[in-house]
């Protein structure tokens, strides 16, 4: 049952209580004793087999419904399939399209979206322009994994705060300027301030 759970909780889809689970949806709109639904709906964008898992894990651990995409294009798809995450975790470098491109583009078709990006190349000039375009926070890799669930606790704080089950999509903000930075953890401000 354990295994049924974990399953549920990663993909969305409960399979070993599968049909222990549709019989008391059924019933009642309420999950069977045990399984509880996901918390947040989070992207994880990397091509790195690896670190997909690792993040899957600890982030169904916590109780998210993950998906994983191998490359921006996967990813836009499941966007436009209609799976909102409240959540993509973006690495930079990727076979196709890149994700500071993709940061962009997905930024200006889903405003609401909330990105943090993934690079192994630490750089100031990266961080900037991830900055600039709208993501979240910024994370080097190899990197240690509390740290990153801290980033990501903090980028689902408030849609988990709020109680809401749909992605909240926000209104466009106007392109920043180049003494603007729009990233929102302490960690990216500092950044921002040593690059004025």
């Amino acid at each position: 049952a354990e295994d049924g759970i974990r399953d549920y909780k990663v993909t969305g889809v409960q399979t070993c209580a599968l049909p222990i689970f549709f019989v008391c949806k059924m019933i009642c709109p309420f999950p069977p004793p045990g399984v509880h639904p996901p918390m947040s709906r989070v992207l994880i964008v990397d091509d790195e087999p690896t670190i997909c898992w690792s993040v899957r894990e600890a982030l169904a651990e916590e109780g998210h419904a993950v998906e994983v995409a191998p490359s921006a294009e996967e990813g836009e798809r499941h966007l436009e399939a209609g799976w909102q995450p409240h959540l993509v975790v973006l690495d930079v470098r990727l076979p196709g399209q890149d994700g500071l491109s993709a940061l962009v583009e997905w930024r200006d078709r889903w405003p609401g979206l909330t990105i943090v990006i993934m690079t192994a190349f630490g750089d100031l000039d990266t961080a900037v322009r991830a900055l600039h375009h709208g993501a979240f926070d910024y994370l080097i890799k190899p990197f240690d994994l509390d740290q990153a669930l801290r980033v990501f606790r903090r980028a689902l704080e408030p849609r988990i705060n709020s109680g809401t089950s749909d992605l909240v999509t926000s209104p466009k903000s106007p392109p920043a300027d180049e003494g603007h930075l729009v990233g929102r953890s302490t960690a990216m401000q500092q950044i921002g301030r040593a690059h004025v």
